[in-house]
């Protein structure tokens, strides 16, 4: 780096910002992208006591290059990241950066600019389902047809496709050190899901049922509809508080209204008013006020 784009880094520190936007989210970058978010959050944005309190597991280092280094050294802190690169290069994976950035960046972005309310105090919004079934930094879609050679189940083309991987024999008196699976696809509704065929493995939305076919899970019911638990209904909620003997499904109810149990209400809680009686209550408004970026001089580097 230049002296002038050192001397520039080095202001954008000051400022609360950070050259951390050089850093990317390729599958051989997005681990240490999210390292030095972290790390610049904890010493940059918040005191020692905040760290203490907050930043859990990044108190103990000296600065924010100490913390960087050390969790870049760390070979167990990237998780999968280095077995998802390697697939990508053997061409077992196909890695999606664009969505890597859609399901990290905000919280990355937050890091950096001391959000500490989107970080600390539930400001980020909740993950897209195309988030939440990323199996650690697989971003992206397996090439690795059935019954094609794999070591991971992401490596699976087919939705739902594990990688069944051999057993090691524990009579034989070796030991089985490198594994090479096959990708095992599921079968589809209908289908054999016997051991002599997909052994249990349905695909998604489907399940294995007694006669060892895979069936569609049912509709969930609409409101109004009769129901067992909160898992029969689309609303996710079986309400038993209006009618118990005739639980129907329905929403969950609001602030004010009378309730058995947290689950009940919108607001998660469910505890009694002035008059002994239980009703749902909105919850505390969260006030963050830590690790908003003004403290002292213990943020600089060393």
């Amino acid at each position: 780096m230049s002296p002038k784009a050192a001397t520039l880094c080095a202001a954008a520190f000051a400022l609360l910002t950070s050259c951390n936007a050089l850093f990317g989210y390729a599958p051989d970058q997005i681990c240490e992208t999210i390292i030095r978010a972290q790390c610049h959050f904890a010493f940059a944005c918040c005191s020692a006591a905040e760290r203490n309190a907050f930043a859990t597991g990044l108190a103990g280092y000296r600065n924010e290059g100490n913390c960087v280094q050390q969790l870049l050294d760390d070979s167990g802190v990237c998780g999968n990241e280095r077995v998802v690169h390697e697939s990508v290069n053997q061409g077992r994976f196909s890695y999606d950066a664009a969505l890597a950035e859609r399901c990290l960046k905000p919280a990355i972005d937050a890091a950096n600019s001391c959000d500490a309310d989107a970080l600390l105090g539930g400001g980020l919004s909740d993950e897209a389902t195309e988030c939440v079934n990323v199996n650690g930094f697989a971003f992206g879609v397996g090439l690795v047809a059935a019954g094609d050679p794999c070591f991971n189940s992401f490596e699976c083309v087919d939705p739902g496709a594990v990688c069944e991987l051999p057993q090691d024999d524990p009579d034989d008196n070796q030991v089985l050190v490198t594994r090479v699976g096959d990708c095992r696809a599921p079968a589809n509704v209908g289908g054999d899901c016997s051991p002599d065929g997909s052994d249990g493995l349905c695909e998604p939305g489907s399940f294995c049922n007694a006669a060892d076919v895979c069936e569609q899970v049912p509709p969930l019911s609409a409101n109004g509809t009769g129901c067992n638990s909160d898992n029969d209904c689309a609303s996710d909620f079986c309400d038993d508080v209006t009618d118990p003997v005739v639980p129907v499904c329905g929403d969950r109810f609001a602030d004010g209204a009378a309730c058995n149990s947290d689950n009940d209400c919108l607001s998660d809680i469910c505890e009694p008013d002035d008059a002994g009686n239980d009703v749902c209550q909105s919850p505390p408004e969260l006030i963050v006020e830590a690790c908003n970026g003004l403290q002292g001089d213990d943020t600089q580097f060393e």
